[in-house]
């Protein structure tokens, strides 16, 4: 009885030198060539992945996207909101469906006026969730609502908010020890127009912060 063998073709170089083959080993002008074609978030994250390759973004890390090179930026919004969905700035992200709350100092958002990655208690939950969700499906990025999405601080300071408007802010709430450290309730003050945290139960006509309640009546 007749039995077959396969024979394998053994190839010009060895596994461990295909093996270790990486961008590394790239010609520069080639790995140059990639990084000036990639996006800010995808040479943001290949910039620390070595020493190497630190140096060598460092003259292309300059580039954003088209929009940000016409205002001048290194990145804008539109590149934020890519970094934003980095597995280490969204937590929420990665559960069930039915868990994707964010929380306080785990899950960040950007914002689009002081275009900053910011922790999840800077924005209100308004801005966290619907069609300003970092998961939102969108039509056009003419009508991405994510694109106009600020946190609280440039809210107060660009006069977003209406003086003695409350609202929900961090996301779900996390208390320990008696103290709250994630979401809550919060109102910009009609007297010093500042945001201030409300604890305790948020009384119905209550627009003014603590303090400035206390100052008001003093004689």
């Amino acid at each position: 009885m007749l039995s077959f063998t396969k024979q394998t073709r053994r190839l010009p170089y060895s596994s461990t030198a295909t093996m270790s083959a990486s961008i590394l080993t790239l010609p520069p002008e080639l790995l140059s060539q990639i990084l000036e074609n990639s996006d800010y978030a995808s040479r943001l994250a290949l910039r620390y992945t070595s020493k190497r390759l630190y140096l060598q973004t460092s003259t292309t890390f300059a580039l954003g996207s088209t929009a940000a090179q016409h205002s001048n930026t290194s990145y804008n919004i539109s590149d934020l909101l890519q970094v934003e969905k980095w597995p280490c700035y969204d937590l929420a992200g990665q559960g069930d469906g039915h868990l994707r709350q964010p929380l306080a100092t785990r899950d960040f958002f950007a914002c689009s006026l002081c275009l900053k990655i910011r922790c999840a208690s800077r924005f209100s939950n308004a801005m966290m969730k619907g069609k300003r969700g970092k998961h939102s499906a969108v039509a056009s990025i003419d009508k991405d609502e994510k694109r106009k999405r600020f946190c609280i601080d440039c809210g107060v300071r660009y006069g977003k908010y209406r003086p003695g408007v409350r609202f929900e802010f961090g996301g779900a709430r996390i208390g320990v020890m008696e103290h709250d450290l994630g979401g809550g309730h919060g109102l910009v003050c009609q007297q010093c127009r500042q945001f201030k945290r409300v604890s305790g139960v948020l009384r119905p006509q209550e627009r003014t912060c603590r303090a400035c309640f206390k100052a008001l009546r003093r004689p």
